[in-house]
């Protein structure tokens, strides 16, 4: 997987949405010259460059960041967005001419009563999946019927875990390239909600749809190991070890938990692994994994 730069926009969005994160930093906005110098001041070679926020394709000035991002040298340029704005063919075809060819689609349900009670937008949803469907409908001018690639985000939380079985065959139905469950709630317990994510990752598996997990230890994921995403990125918070890891078998490759949660149920419910018959796959998939990156191929649908 290609390492993208993250740059925050600033909190400025279209929906009202529980529990942001973005909202809570503060930062209402940035101008397109901090975020133009902040994605110069990352050193080449440039892979990629996510843009993140808030909404990022509300501002007004999004397709010249994005025309910027090109003009630095970033070949992969990714947002990170709720996809309600993608709902409009014209706005979404200037983007893919722009030089955006990556999306990052943050959905928290496949159910209107779960998705739209947490974005606090009646009808987001429905604008959401009108999106995603133009993406996958989408080819990138002038790449011979080369398609976006096109991830879901689906943040976990105690009120959408009960509903993933029918989020993710929904998702499916639309071929996306990946779907990523990113464990958000610190205070929850990640062992009582297992089933479900396992069941999840087992669903989209059995459809063809690859899934990794976000914020969730290698210890928890019991045969499960290679879809946690950890393995493939760093981490997009940042990750402690804890007591326990210093006696698992997947110490060198697990970066512990978010740092939010090391005095929660989360730091508590931690299983050191004495032994693991997918060691010597994991340890071979991380080495095959840098030695790609060294030489600059990567291969999960990410590369062009």
């Amino acid at each position: 997987m290609v390492p993208f730069h993250e740059v925050f926009v600033g909190s400025r969005c279209n929906l009202q949405c529980r529990q942001c994160a973005a909202r809570a930093s503060g930062v209402a906005g940035r101008s397109k010259s901090e975020l133009i110098a902040a994605m110069s001041a990352f050193t080449e070679p440039r892979e990629g460059v996510l843009l993140s926020g808030g909404e990022p394709l509300i501002r007004s000035d999004i397709i010249e960041l994005i025309q910027a991002a090109r003009e630095l040298g970033f070949p992969r340029i990714r947002l990170r967005t709720n996809g309600t704005p993608l709902a409009d063919p014209r706005f979404l075809h200037h983007l893919l001419s722009a030089g955006c060819q990556h999306f990052e689609i943050k959905l928290f349900a496949g159910e209107p009563r779960f998705h739209d009670r947490i974005s606090g937008v009646s009808g987001s949803l429905e604008q959401t999946w009108a999106g995603i469907e133009l993406l996958r409908r989408a080819v990138i001018p002038g790449r011979r019927d080369q398609q976006p690639f096109v991830g879901i985000l689906i943040p976990l939380r105690e009120d959408n875990v009960t509903i993933l079985p029918e989020t993710i065959l929904a998702l499916v139905a639309l071929r996306p390239d990946r779907i990523v469950l990113s464990w958000e709630i610190a205070t929850e317990s990640v062992s009582r909600t297992l089933p479900a994510i396992r069941n999840a990752v087992n669903l989209a598996l059995l459809n063809r749809t690859w899934m990794l997990t976000e914020n969730i230890p290698l210890c928890l994921m019991k045969d499960l190991e290679v879809h946690v995403a950890e393995l493939y990125l760093p981490p997009r918070t940042s990750h402690e070890q804890v007591t326990q890891c210093r006696r698992c078998v997947f110490r060198e490759f697990c970066p512990g938990i978010p740092s939010r949660s090391l005095k929660t149920r989360l730091s508590q419910e931690i299983k050191p692994v004495s032994t693991s018959v997918h060691l010597e796959a994991i340890r071979s998939l991380v080495r095959g994994r840098r030695i790609r990156h060294e030489n600059g191929y990567e291969a999960d649908g990410e590369a062009g």
